[in-house]
């Protein structure tokens, strides 16, 4: 029998996680903190890459719960309002912090 490859990620990539991710997003870009927003971002942008990476292994079971998680990540309209925010609020951040908005649009 062969091990689930993603089981452990997938045990962490509950709602819980991206409720705390949002929330820690928001209130950082409400603050104008940019070095921790920054950092939301790129795990934001691990994640998605992950999760796409799960969606295109070949176990049929890491392609469902990959598609659970996309359906959760993608069914919240304020994760793309939030997107939309980080990528107009750019202002002077810096080119890696406008770089890390790229990538995480771009992945998204």
């Amino acid at each position: 029998m062969q091990d689930n490859s993603y089981a452990y990620i997938a045990a962490v990539l509950d709602q819980e996680t991206f409720v705390l991710l949002n929330r820690s997003m928001q209130l950082y870009l409400d603050e104008k903190n940019w070095q921790t927003v920054q950092s939301t971002m790129l795990a934001f942008t691990q994640i998605l890459l992950t999760v796409q990476s799960m969606a295109e292994s070949p176990d049929e079971e890491d392609q469902e719960i990959a598609e659970n998680i996309q359906n959760r990540i993608f069914y919240e309209e304020a994760t793309h309002d939030r997107i939309l925010q980080l990528l107009r609020g750019y202002n002077r951040q810096g080119f890696v912090y406008l770089d890390a908005v790229t990538e995480c649009t771009h992945v998204f």
